[in-house]
């Protein structure tokens, strides 16, 4: 899954349940202090690769509410640039 540009925040239960979802790619649009919201990826435990666009401390400062444990037990890449097609 990739989270385009202009998606500032992710919303309760965005992604509650996705046993499916491996990998997502977070635009910098997050990085503005903008949450990742409570249970948003609550169940969603085959999430292994997180690739965020920015530095790490830009993605430290993205308030992550609870719930969201397969995302943060996640492996995160840093810096990623994405492939253009």
């Amino acid at each position: 899954i990739i989270i385009p540009n202009g998606v500032t925040e992710i919303g309760n239960y965005a992604f509650y349940g996705c046993n499916n979802l491996t990998s997502i790619v977070f635009s910098r649009g997050l990085s503005d202090y903008r949450p990742i919201e409570a249970y948003a990826f609550y169940g969603s435990d085959s999430l292994t690769d997180v690739y965020y666009v920015s530095s790490e401390d830009r993605w430290n400062e993205i308030p992550i509410a609870e719930g969201n444990e397969a995302l943060t037990n996640a492996t995160i890449h840093y810096n990623y640039v994405p492939e253009e097609n």
